[in-house]
């Protein structure tokens, strides 16, 4: 990062007040600053960083102090950003460099709750999106049905809980600390007891190295699925054994990605 002073103020954005004409040397700089692919910080707090004290039509105000970034700044702190504090003791504002100032706020995905399931008019909802007549291949079908079904469940998940008027969000703070608490030492020795150090071979020797391990588990599953060594691919599975498949899952167990649970598929 590089702070400079005299040029900084480039354009008449920067200034309130004062001459606004051109600056000697602001070319040589805007130069400079390409061809050492250098750009400006993004900043939070008060726009200008610099004030001249004087009183009525003379003071004029300018964001002076800024900082510049390589890219090399930027790929190893994505989110780096600095804060502008107000002028006090001096005619110079405050200005801090922070790695993280902009990092984002990870939002908590949506999930499919058990408890929506109960209400006749959810499934009403839900069965009215997924029979609508979807068009294109069997993936792009399905996949349209689920972004719909989901986008209606969400919002009338959402609106059903501001008809409770409770704080959800806070709730689920608190349920999320009391479970954590009362389970974290269930959940580590449920975890020492799942860790696999070792495995027994078909020839009735064991192994202990990790990447050994992994190869016995990839052929293990590889012979389960159906896996075609020879071509490489995956046999056909029937409607059946998906369908089977599906109601062996638990219900109400952790969904994936798309938030939506077994409980979904076994009902539609």
């Amino acid at each position: 990062m590089v702070e400079m002073e005299r040029f900084c103020s480039l354009s008449a954005f920067d200034k309130l007040g004062g001459n606004k004409g051109s600056i000697d040397g602001a070319e040589f700089f805007s130069e400079w600053k390409v061809r050492n692919s250098l750009s400006d910080i993004a900043y939070k707090g008060p726009k200008f960083t610099w004030c001249n004290n004087r009183k009525g039509n003379k003071r004029i105000y300018e964001r002076i102090d800024k900082g510049l970034a390589s890219p090399l700044c930027y790929s190893v702190f994505p989110y780096s950003g600095i804060k502008h504090f107000p002028i006090q003791c001096s005619d110079h504002a405050p200005i801090i460099f922070d790695t993280g100032f902009f990092e984002p706020h990870k939002r908590k995905s949506f999930r499919m709750e058990a408890w929506a399931f109960e209400y006749e008019d959810s499934l009403r909802l839900l069965k009215q999106e997924w029979f609508l007549h979807d068009r294109g291949s069997p993936v792009t079908k399905l996949s349209r049905k689920l972004r719909r079904t989901r986008y209606v469940f969400k919002n009338w998940t959402l609106a059903k809980r501001k008809s409770w008027n409770e704080k959800w969000s806070e709730f689920d703070e608190r349920l999320e600390a009391e479970l954590e608490k009362k389970f974290s030492g269930h959940i580590k020795n449920r975890h020492d007891r799942n860790l696999i150090i070792g495995l027994k071979r078909a020839d009735s020797s064991w192994t202990f190295d990790k990447q050994k391990l992994a190869g016995i588990f990839d052929d293990h599953f590889k012979e389960i699925y159906g896996v075609n060594t020879s071509r490489g691919t995956f046999q056909h599975f029937t409607r059946k054994e998906v369908r089977t498949a599906v109601f062996q899952l638990g219900s109400t167990k952790l969904p994936g990605p798309d938030g939506i649970p077994a409980l979904f598929y076994q009902k539609f």
